[in-house]
């Protein structure tokens, strides 16, 4: 009896252990699995907030219209913000801030002829008159065929508006004209400035330019070189003298040359335009 009783408590026991052993397992089983979750869990990343992004504003969109006004920049008007067109078929760079202004074409001649700052009777320093008398120079045009046919000029309708000889033109208010000048040796030019940069050719001859704050250069046929604007300048005629072909640009209401130097005022009317 004891014996039978003892088997069944042996039994219970057994089958309580087994119990307690396999829950444990089980939770232990569980709590793993719980853990491996937890660890595949990913979070979500929180990005921070962007700043937005500034455009910085455009110097010339964003520039009000400016009129220009004082003695160093009466040569200009104004300048048009980037919402307008500028008001002018050949606009000039102001060196000092980087705009594209307009030349002001109200100023009389001489107003003009004091843009520049003095002297005006020499350049780099040096006085030419002592040494090399300014002549007017014979100028006349490449070609003075007309021919209604081939050089009509229309406005934006088509409408013709002029015709013209084949050495000038008007084009979207710009003159073009090409000159041919000549000037004996020992002859120049006055002192003088152009408003427009301009291109010239030489057919025959020498020549040595002299230019405000840039070293004398000489040229010979068929050299072309570049007249700067509102730069003080003088052509000297070498060695045969020299023929050349201007090539010139010129807004309406603009002058083809400025003569500077005060004894040869008179030259002024050299050109034809």
């Amino acid at each position: 009896m004891n014996f039978k009783f003892n088997s069944i408590v042996l039994a219970l026991a057994l089958a309580f252990a087994s119990s307690s052993l396999l829950d444990g397992v089980n939770a232990a089983n569980q709590q793993q699995l719980r853990g491996s979750a937890d660890s595949d869990t990913v979070s979500p990343t929180v990005s921070p907030t962007a700043s937005p992004t500034v455009t910085p504003p455009d110097p010339i969109t964003s520039s009000p219209t400016v009129a220009v006004a004082g003695t160093a920049n009466n040569t200009l008007e104004a300048y048009s913000n980037g919402n307008e067109s500028i008001g002018c078929p050949l606009p000039r760079l102001d060196t000092k801030d980087g705009r594209w202004r307009c030349p002001n074409q109200k100023l009389s001649l001489d107003e003009r002829r004091k843009l520049l700052p003095p002297p005006y009777d020499e350049i780099n320093g040096e006085k030419l008159y002592s040494t090399w008398p300014a002549t007017e120079g014979t100028t006349t045009f490449i070609s003075n065929n007309t021919n209604p046919s081939n050089y009509i000029v229309t406005d934006t309708s088509g409408i013709a508006v002029s015709s013209q000889t084949s050495s000038q033109f008007e084009y979207e208010g710009v003159t073009y004209a090409g000159y041919r000048l000549g000037r004996p040796e020992g002859e120049r030019a006055p002192i003088h400035y152009h408003e427009t940069p301009q291109l010239l050719c030489l057919r025959e001859g020498k020549i040595m330019v002299k230019t405000e704050g840039l070293p004398d250069a000489t040229y010979e046929a068929p050299d072309c070189y570049m007249m700067p604007a509102y730069t003080k300048a003088s052509v000297i005629s070498l060695t045969g003298g020299k023929v050349e072909d201007c090539l010139f640009r010129t807004p309406y209401g603009g002058r083809d040359w400025v003569v500077i130097e005060p004894n040869y005022y008179n030259l002024q009317g050299q050109w034809l335009v």
